[in-house]
């Protein structure tokens, strides 16, 4: 500056006492806060949740249970520090959806999932999260996201952080929660099972594998609900899952797992028969995207059992024997038949199952009065729409027994299906249809699951119906009459009835005359009408084939009714071909129980013929069976008659072979059997 504007000597040393020194203040400022690792705790949480089986890299919990995150930080958290774990599920969460959840661990309000700080080591916290019992059912990708200014950072993704969460049968809070131990057991986490077929007086078994934990089921039944366009939303709600589930195994109308096929043409698949378990089904459908050829009922309900029983809902395959499909929503199932006795197989709608196999999973109804939760049907099987689609249920097991068919879902179908009476009509010339027959207990005639911790069945037929003809049997079918399902009542014709009189002789006048009088009724019936028709066209081409399957499950109930008006006909064609084959397998099982019915009516007919075939054969093999029931009852009939024929023909061969073995075993017992009743028998006659 100019001479006149610079400060004297004066005032620069006024100026400079003036000055002070600053004084300096330390602030300790943190490192900003960043996430350096999260570990799911596995180790620690998949044995509390019951979810070790699981063969996948994420973690899977229940909901409703706690489980354990720890979250390494780069330093040690101080009293300003902000963060938050964040869930997402689906392709847009949303918070307002329960897509989106966030857990806090402070005083800062957070989403429906608890959170808590479990402990604090240097920069490594352990977090506790409990999820809430509703919520929604999938893979969630889990985020750590700390607050930084005015937003919050979020971490990476990380595939290594996802978890799955399952439905929960061990939390009380859940709708999908069983309280006994050991029906969890079998019901959630038993990933084998037995499924039973056949009828209901020749039971068979088949064992089947659900494999809910093998690799890659788990994201398969993911993938079922994300193939048919659930929302996220909704997959919490156990009644939706269930019911989407049902639809979806099925391909009938949403391109499903499975195609069914009852034609007996499996060229184009493998046939239903060929299946044992569903963890294949399941890997071919998630990694095509293609229905899996072919099923039946018995597949769709292993593989639906799969299914439920992998998203953690407590499921069992249930096996009705004589199983009605009434395709006209009453009780009446109704087969038509033309004039000549034939199956009217065109104007018949309704169908009976020898056995339908569908499912029945465990769960609170809400939406429904108390006393309707519990065990629900549910049938993945394609037989009838419900609301579009074809499924079936959720159906209260116990409104179906009281006959309360107004509440959903299904229920009416279901009861048709255990209690529909069969009836049968013939259509006359003029179209005009006559109820001759009406069996009223036919269907439903067992229902019956897996035993609990063995591969015995269980009957379950007293929680679908009460027993047969009982008052609560009567007030049930009323009840349901009451909601619209009509039942037939129909009068029948009655039957003819006849006599056969026999008396035995009397030796002098004043002796007691015996008689027996013996009543046979006679309903009209189809069968001696369109048998005689089909047998000698489908006989000679179907039976190798079908036989050999067929034979086990239908001999038990076709055999009593066909066998004395068809054998005289079409046996001596067909025993040549056949004997050989089936004698050793089904002779032994069979004929304890029919031999002593046909033995008087075939053996005159087919011994003279048969026997010097096929005795050499079959003869040391059975005998030791079937001499000690049937020789007391046949020896007097026939051995008078057939004695002398076979006498010199068999007595070479067998005396020598069959004697020194059957003798000294069947004589001791046999001939005091038989002595004293003949002395016995020649007394009371002879000396009265």
């Amino acid at each position: 500056p100019p001479w006149f504007l610079r400060p004297t000597r004066a005032t620069r040393a006024a100026t400079t006492t003036r000055r002070r020194k600053p004084k300096t203040v330390w602030l300790f400022v943190p490192a900003p806060l960043s996430v350096e690792n999260v570990d799911m705790s596995q180790q620690i949480n998949k044995p509390k949740h019951y979810t070790t089986a699981y063969d996948t890299q994420s973690l899977v919990v229940r909901r409703g249970h706690e489980f354990m995150v720890r979250v390494t930080f780069n330093r040690e958290l101080v009293q300003q520090d902000d963060f938050q774990l964040e869930f997402l599920i689906g392709s847009n969460p949303s918070a307002n959806k329960g897509s989106l959840v966030v857990v806090t661990f402070g005083s800062r309000r957070g989403g429906p999932w608890a959170g808590r700080i479990v402990e604090m080591q240097g920069g490594s916290v352990l977090l506790s999260v409990t999820p809430s019992a509703t919520a929604i059912v999938g893979k969630y990708r889990t985020y750590v996201a700390i607050s930084v200014g005015s937003g919050m950072q979020r971490t990476k993704r990380n595939a290594a952080t996802d978890l799955y969460m399952l439905f929960n049968a061990w939390c009380p809070q859940d709708p999908v929660f069983l309280p006994d131990e050991s029906e969890r057991m079998e019901y959630v986490l038993n990933d084998t099972g037995v499924i039973y077929q056949g009828s209901m007086g020749a039971i068979v078994t088949r064992s089947w594998g659900y494999g809910q934990f093998e690799y890659g089921i788990l994201d398969a039944c993911i993938y079922i609900l994300d193939s048919s366009r659930m929302p996220i939303y909704n997959r919490g709600n156990i009644i939706k899952v269930v019911r989407k589930g049902s639809a979806m195994i099925n391909s009938q109308d949403d391109n499903g797992v499975l195609v069914g096929n009852w034609s007996n043409d499996y060229s184009m698949g493998v046939a239903p028969t060929a299946w044992t378990g569903s963890v294949t089904i399941l890997q071919q459908y998630a990694n095509t995207g293609v229905p899996v050829c072919y099923a039946q009922c018995w597949v769709y309900a292993g593989v639906f059992c799969t299914f439920l029983r992998c998203l953690g809902i407590p499921t069992r395959v249930i096996t009705n024997f004589s199983s009605a499909h009434d395709n006209t929503g009453n009780l009446k199932t109704d087969l038509i038949f033309k004039m000549d006795g034939t199956p009217d197989r065109r104007a018949t709608r309704d169908s009976i199952w020898n056995y339908h196999c569908w499912n029945e999973c465990w769960m609170v109804r809400p939406d429904l009065p108390a006393g309707y939760g519990g065990w629900q049907v549910v049938d993945s099987t394609p037989q009838e729409t419900s609301d579009g689609h074809f499924r079936c249920g959720p159906a209260p097991v116990a409104a179906i027994k009281e006959g309360n068919l107004c509440h959903p879902f299904d229920c009416g179908f279901v009861f048709a299906e255990v209690n529909s009476d069969v009836v049968f009509l013939k259509k006359d010339r003029y179209g005009t249809m006559e109820v001759f027959k009406v069996d009223k207990t036919h269907v439903g005639q067992g229902l019956f699951t897996k035993a609990l911790g063995s591969d015995q069945y269980m009957n379950v037929t007293h929680t679908y119906k009460h027993p047969e003809g009982s008052e609560a049997d009567s007030r049930t079918m009323t009840r349901a009459e009451e909601y619209g399902c009509d039942r037939d009542h129909s009068d029948i014709p009655d039957g003819e009835l006849s006599a056969d009189i026999t008396s035995e002789p009397v030796t002098h006048l004043s002796a007691i005359c015996s008689c027996l009088a013996t009543f046979h009724s006679y309903q009209p019936t189809y069968q001696p009408t369109y048998q005689p028709t089909y047998l000698p066209s489908y006989l000679p081409s179907y039976l190798p084939t079908y036989l050999p399957t067929y034979l086990p499950t239908y001999l038990p109930i076709d055999l009593p009714t066909y066998l004395p008006s068809y054998l005289p006909s079409y046996l001596p064609p067909y025993r040549p071909s056949y004997l050989p084959t089936y004698l050793p397998t089904y002779l032994p099982t069979y004929l304890p129980t029919y031999l002593p019915t046909f033995q008087p009516t075939y053996l005159p007919t087919y011994l003279p013929t048969y026997l010097p075939t096929y005795l050499p054969t079959y003869l040391p093999t059975f005998l030791p069976t079937f001499l000690p029931t049937y020789l007391p009852t046949y020896l007097p009939s026939y051995l008078p008659t057939y004695l002398p024929t076979y006498l010199p023909i068999y007595l070479p061969t067998y005396l020598s072979t069959y004697l020194p073995t059957y003798l000294p075993t069947y004589l001791p017992t046999f001939l005091p059997t038989y002595l004293c009743s003949g002395v016995l028998a020649l007394r009371r006659r002879y000396f009265p």
